[in-house]
């Protein structure tokens, strides 16, 4: 605020007439004072400021709760995705390793098969060789069997010529 008399007087000191003093003091002053804001100017534009701030933060606030409304639908929904293809990629992985044990029971029983195979030739060649060994030393036998009966009647004629008068 402006001390109009006081300027008014020290213009007036100065040398101006005290009308010209005192029209300069007025105009100065109202000048000053429509563009002076006071104290309750200033309290009701910091209410107004104070309401568009509280409305401000709510607009925001509503905005912020739809576009987190909005990203928990799409990230519900990109889960889902997830969830679908985990879902798919399990079947998938089902399906090849029951195609993997399938063809491991297949490639079992063929070895199975060739080993039983393998097996009974081998056993069938045992059994010829078991046959033919059989034979063998059954003609051992009776070779050893007339051998030893024809050193016996050698024996038995020496003893009766060396008995025999």
């Amino acid at each position: 605020m402006i001390d109009t008399l006081k300027l008014s007087r020290r213009l007036h000191e100065a040398g101006m007439t005290r009308e010209a003093a005192e029209a300069l003091t007025e105009g100065l002053a109202d000048a000053f004072e429509a563009g002076v804001a006071s104290k309750t100017d200033l309290r009701a534009t910091e209410e107004r400021l104070a309401a568009r701030i509280d409305n401000v933060e709510h607009r925001m606030d509503e905005r912020f709760g739809a576009v987190e409304r909005q990203m928990d639908e799409r990230f519900g929904a990109v889960d889902q995705r997830f969830v679908a293809v985990e879902r798919h990629m399990d079947e998938r992985f089902t399906a090849v390793e029951r195609h993997v044990d399938e063809r491991f029971a297949a490639v079992d029983r063929r070895m199975d098969e060739r080993f039983d195979l393998a097996e009974q030739r081998e056993d069938e060649k045992l059994a010829s060789l078991e046959e033919r060994l059989g034979a063998r030393m059954e003609a051992f036998h009776w070779r050893t069997l007339a051998g030893v009966a024809a050193m016996f009647l050698a024996h038995l004629v020496v003893v009766w010529r060396l008995l025999a008068p």
